[in-house]
Parts: C-alpha cells; structure tokens; sequence
C-alpha cells in the first residue's frame, strides 16, 4: 500500500511545479471552506471585482489611466447599485407581499380545484388522497410562514450586516480594481521565481472563468429584461418578481 502510494506521488510531484500548483489549490480550498464566512466582504468584493476588471482593462487598453479607469468603472457600478437598492429592491419587497397576502385565497381555490378531482376522476384519486395532499400543501405553508418570521425576528441582525457590507465591500472593490498589479506582485514575492506551470494554468484559467462569468452575467441581464418586457406587455401580476425569478434560473442547468 505505502509503495503504491509513494509510486503515485512520485509520478505525479516529482516536478516542483506540479506540488507548487497542489499546495496553492488546497490553500485556496482551505481558506473557503474554513475561513469563508469572517471573510465573506472580501471574498465578495473579491469577486465583484473581478467581474468588473474587464471594463477595466478595456479602458486602460485604450490608453486611459488604470486610476482614472478603475473610478469610471467603480463609480458607474455604484450608480447601477443605488439605482437598484432604491427602485428594484423596494418594488420587490411590495411584490413578495403582495403575494404572501394572496397566497391564503389562493390556496382556498386550490383546495376547492382538488375536491372536485375524486368526483371527476374516481379511478386516479380517492378522497382520501386529496386530503392527505392538501395536508402537506397546509404544512409546507406553515413552515414557511415560519421561515418569514424567523427573518423578521432576526431583521436587525441582518440590517447590521447589510449596513457592514454597504460599506465595507465597495471600499474593497475599488482598492481591488486600482491597485491590481500591486496585490499581484505582493501575492507573487511569496512564491518561488520558478511558477510558470501556475501561471499557465491561471492564465488559462483566468480567460476561462472569466468569459463564462461576464457571459453569464450579460445573460441574467438580458433573460431579466426581456421576461420583465413580456409579462408587463401581458399583464401578469407581479412581472418584477417573476421576470427575475426567470433571469436567475438560467444559471440552474449548470
């Protein structure tokens, strides 16, 4: 057993690079797994900011300042933010109430439509069948009522957070888009001269990651807009709500 294994790790980390490479990856998982939630405003300013470096590098691809470029960008996310926060998130809060508060008639129709199903179609469902679905429709109803008032309860605690992260996380991401090069040769002096197996699969990786990221995005967009477009142009109620609902479920397939 222990042959078989120094075999397998000197076939595989005999290069210094390769074990260079696994040690960085199992410390990337590691700080995640066991450091991810105290620090949660960086890792999400971490990734904001790199779904931003784009248009950054754009600009400065285009002989504009990184400076100058990191401001336009960051002060042009921030608009889209506070336009966010104080027109979209309001009316979504007055939409989700708006249906918790229906939700009651609607389940009262619901619970007549089932009734009339044993009389309709005796041979696929019994009366008893009917309650029983009714009773766990009742209890998943119940436990999310629950849930809704659990985050009443701890409202405040997530006022603070929100509040904590309203102003801590912008700050980050602007040091992030502007003083790139710098936290990359910080981050670089701590490793051996001799990297070019990291830096090949980062570089790879990096052109990856980040064309699926910034595709990804631009797809929520658009599936949002032309869903918001399409159920305002119908009629349904609430369009917001749903439209977003759609715009996110396009990440559900992968």
């Amino acid at each position: 057993m222990f042959g078989f294994i120094r075999d397998w790790y000197l076939r595989h980390f005999n290069n210094p690079q390769v074990a260079l490479l696994a040690v960085l990856l199992i410390l990337g998982f590691a700080v995640v797994i066991f450091a991810g939630k105290p620090l949660q405003p960086l890792l999400a300013a971490i990734v904001i900011a790199y779904l931003l470096d784009g248009a950054v590098e754009w600009l400065v691809r285009h002989r504009i300042p990184r400076f100058i470029a990191a401001t336009i960008v960051f002060v042009t996310f921030c608009t889209f933010f506070a336009g966010v926060m104080l027109w979209l998130v309001p009316m979504l809060i007055k939409q989700m109430t708006q249906f918790f508060g229906e939700v009651p008639m609607m389940a009262s129709r619901g619970q007549a439509v089932l009734m009339q199903l044993p009389e309709r179609y005796p041979q696929v469902l019994s009366e008893n069948d009917v309650i029983n679905i009714i009773g766990q429709i009742r209890a998943e109803l119940a436990g999310m009522g629950q849930k809704v008032l659990s985050l009443s309860v701890s409202s405040a605690i997530i006022i603070f957070t929100a509040l904590v992260y309203l102003v801590l996380v912008p700050v980050l991401i602007f040091f992030l888009l502007k003083d790139k090069a710098k936290i990359f040769r910080w981050g670089s002096s701590f490793l051996p001269e001799e990297r070019s197996l990291s830096v090949a699969v980062w570089t790879e990786m990096n052109a990856k990651i980040a064309s699926y990221a910034r595709g990804k995005a631009m797809e929520i967009l658009i599936v949002w807009i032309a869903s918001y477009i399409v159920f305002l142009f119908l009629g349904l109620n609430y369009a917001m709500l749903l439209a977003l609902i759609v715009g996110l479920s396009v990440i559900i397939p992968y």
